[in-house]
């Protein structure tokens, strides 16, 4: 089935999930292999994601420009955007918890409130994508 048609598109997106998925779950394993960035570059790197936001919005807007109506490009950057999300989220409930006191009690209150904002943040996120979406009749 070639580009365009509607057996490719419907590929596609399916595809394009599975690629965040696997992207993701590396990025969520690679602290176990040794890569790890130091909590100030976290940081830093955590912020530069919301540079995907303006990535996101020209590959919807202009599919004919290059680099955007390639479909190779739409699972690279699917890809970073997957492997920083798992890094960054995985380093940051490990680093989380080490700001507070040695105390292990405040530790793993520490640990429960991370897990609870993070599946919070989740699930805000879908409302404002379902929101998002019935407003725009679609």
């Amino acid at each position: 089935s070639g580009k365009g048609t509607p057996e490719a598109t419907a590929k596609f997106i399916p595809l394009v999930v599975f690629v965040y998925q696997v992207g993701d779950t590396i990025g969520r394993f690679a602290p176990n292999v040794g890569l790890a960035i130091p909590e100030k570059t976290l940081i830093v790197v955590s912020l530069a994601r919301a540079l995907f936001i303006p990535l996101f919005i020209c590959t919807t807007l202009y599919p004919t420009l290059k680099p955007f109506h390639w479909n190779w490009f739409k699972h690279v950057e699917m890809l970073i955007f997957a492997l920083s999300n798992g890094l960054c989220a995985t380093l940051s409930m490990m680093y989380g918890p080490q700001r507070v006191s040695t105390d292990k009690a405040e530790q793993e209150v520490a640990g429960y409130t991370m897990g609870f904002t993070l599946v919070d943040g989740i699930f805000i996120g879908g409302l404002l994508g379902t929101l998002t979406v019935s407003c725009l009749g679609e």
